[in-house]
């Protein structure tokens, strides 16, 4: 159901729906953190999902707050539980922001950036690198931004880190200036370019919403009630 779920978000996020967005992504969220828990790789998905369609509406404290989250999972999964002495790469990055006028040398942030660098088997983490790093950059924490980014750089070159296809958001739905991955798991594949969604396969988005509504017990009326965990 929560793959069903993501689909759907997916389909109201192309029409620019985002209060039915949010509504089936946190579904989702809760029956995969409720399933396989807060440490399962769907579950850091669908909350980057979820972000960047804060990010769309402006919700910018809130994407601020789950991209925080992932990151901070990850970097607990890797090396425990965070402290003054062991700081996730978010904090390090703000850090770095909020004393940039009193280094002049950046080495030893550079060392904490390598110390503090989770080993990336996926790339939902160095998405998340990525989009925060874009929303401290239209915030102004340039610091902040150049951190991120140099540790997704840092990530992407590791070896083992599995491809997979983000969605880059370019068009007038992305907040100004900024460029927002989404990682989608539709069962069909969906290229989205400047906000505008081409189906690959012969059925129309219409008809697939109304096909995942079936099989989640949904209908127009009655869009409060999925069924089971799955």
């Amino acid at each position: 159901v929560a793959k069903q779920l993501n689909n759907l978000a997916l389909i109201y996020q192309n029409q620019g729906l985002y209060d039915e967005v949010e509504k089936y992504y946190k579904r989702a969220l809760k029956i995969y953190e409720a399933k396989f828990g807060q440490d399962d790789q769907n579950v850091a998905k669908t909350m980057n999902n979820l972000s960047s369609a804060y990010l769309k509406q402006g919700k910018y404290k809130e994407a601020e707050l789950l991209y925080k989250q992932i990151l901070t999972r990850a970097h607990e999964r890797q090396y425990g539980e965070t402290s003054n002495d062991n700081k996730s790469i978010w904090q390090i990055a703000e850090d770095r922001e909020n004393t940039k006028n009193q280094h002049a040398d950046s080495g030893i942030y550079h060392e904490n950036i390598q110390d503090a660098m989770m080993k990336v088997d996926n790339p939902t983490v160095t998405t998340t690198l990525k989009n925060l790093g874009a929303l401290y950059r239209r915030q102004g924490k340039y610091q902040a931004a150049e951190t991120l980014e140099d540790a997704a750089l840092r990530a992407k070159k590791q070896p083992g880190i599995a491809s997979q296809q983000c969605t880059t958001y370019t068009g007038s739905d992305s907040p100004p200036k900024m460029h927002v991955s989404d990682e989608m798991t539709t069962t069909n594949q969906t290229q989205v370019m400047g906000g505008r969604s081409q189906m690959t396969q012969s059925h129309s988005s219409g008809g697939l919403k109304s096909r995942l509504m079936n099989v989640l017990g949904l209908s127009p009326g009655n869009e409060g009630g999925a069924g089971g965990s799955q």
